[in-house]
């Protein structure tokens, strides 16, 4: 089907639409190029410094582990004051609208 049949079945308007909805699938396409570019570029570069700090780390010789002695720490937990010293809950004060009547 050609544009000239396309303009006379559906009319200009049908026309114009279709040519702005493969312009705009045209637009982001070419958008789209640069931004997966930069990130194949990103993932090369970041393989290429993995690769190179793997080969560092794992040319070391390996030494156990030093034991640190397990000191306590304080924490949240145990500086919290102890219930005794929180004040009382005092329920909400009956208001103009809290008869007790709740049938």
């Amino acid at each position: 089907m050609s544009a000239f049949e396309v303009l006379s079945k559906f009319g200009t308007l049908a026309l114009v639409r279709f040519t702005a909805a493969l312009a705009l699938f045209v637009a982001v396409q070419l958008v789209r190029l640069p931004l997966l570019g930069a990130a194949w570029l990103l993932e090369f570069v970041m393989r290429v410094i993995d690769a190179h700090l793997s080969n560092l780390l794992g040319s070391r010789p390996a030494t156990p582990p030093r034991r640190r002695r397990r000191t306590r720490r304080a924490s949240s937990w145990t500086m919290r004051p102890s219930p005794a010293a929180r004040p009382p809950v005092t329920p909400w004060p009956a208001g103009p609208a809290d008869t007790g009547n709740r049938g």
